[in-house]
């Protein structure tokens, strides 16, 4: 495989160490086996949702400004009085945790990406997670 398609093989490498938290390695028989935690429809299903949380995060960051805008703005819905000092600290820990949201979904994604990616190509075999070996 080297000699005929070295660049498939360091793509290979490199899509491997992206999905390393993802995929196991195993000795069998002298032959080294690639195992996986999860099966391949679940992996989509996670990548589908890590996919949902990523663009809600930044959905959600300017949404949460642009209505305590209007709130403000058009006095809407002001049972109390909240001081400027709160609404930042709201509008600082909103972009706080939704980039943090936003970083750690867009590197599982990646992760589960890449496992998708060689799950075929390598012959990536199935293992429960209560099986011991």
């Amino acid at each position: 495989m080297i000699k005929e398609f070295p660049q498939r093989f360091f793509l290979m490498i490199k899509k491997l160490i992206t999905a390393r938290h993802f995929i196991d390695t195993v000795f069998v028989d002298d032959k080294i086996m690639l195992t996986a935690k999860s099966l391949k429809k679940s992996y989509k299903k996670k990548r589908f949702l890590l996919a949902c949380s990523y663009f809600s995060s930044i959905i959600i960051i300017p949404l949460n400004e642009i209505l305590v805008f209007i709130i403000n703005k058009y006095s809407w819905f002001t049972p109390f009085v909240v001081e400027d000092w709160l609404l930042v600290v709201g509008v600082a820990s909103t972009l706080i945790f939704g980039t943090g949201i936003a970083i750690i979904s867009g590197l599982l994604f990646v992760g589960i990406d890449a496992a998708i990616e060689i799950y075929d190509d390598l012959k990536v075999i199935y293992v429960p997670r209560n099986s011991d070996n």
